[in-house]
């Protein structure tokens, strides 16, 4: 019997709407657990309504647990995520994320968005946590920068 490379593939096409939404432009999650002769034991594909449900989900999928052949509690997962997420080269740096911190640029603007950006229930973002009170602080540091 050959070992698997990984015991769970986890993709996940993150379409979200504005609200919560099944179907086109929703978030879709599909995992395949290994299985003994090179074939999955198991095929789920979900539909999921919100990010926070998503999210969630996406933490139980990914979780360790033992599973046969591995070492107990550990699990050897693919996390294939299709979101786009990208900056220009000198964004952080020009935002004014970096700072004295040893973290890497991306490093620094992804904590950034995850302090900034708060998902509240049903899709709707925390008041004064949306995206567009983000992006707009984004937009004024680059312009105080004389980047924007």
């Amino acid at each position: 019997m050959v070992a698997s490379l990984f015991d769970r593939i986890v993709v996940v096409d993150w379409s979200a709407h504005t609200g919560p939404k099944r179907g086109a432009d929703s978030i879709w999650i599909c995992s395949l657990d290994a299985g003994t002769r090179g074939r999955p034991d198991s095929e789920v594909l979900e539909n999921i309504p919100t990010r926070l449900e998503a999210h969630a989900r996406l933490a139980e999928l990914i979780a360790p647990r033992a599973t046969t052949g591995s070492t107990p509690g550990s699990m050897r997962t693919l996390l294939a995520v299709d979101v786009a997420l990208g900056y220009p080269r000198g964004t952080a740096h020009s935002a004014g994320l970096i700072g004295s911190s040893r973290r890497r640029p991306w490093e620094s603007m992804w904590q950034h968005l995850a302090t900034s950006y708060r998902e509240g229930a049903r899709n709707r973002p925390e008041r004064e946590h949306d995206r567009w009170t983000v992006a707009t602080d984004l937009n004024r540091r680059l312009v105080a920068s004389g980047s924007g």
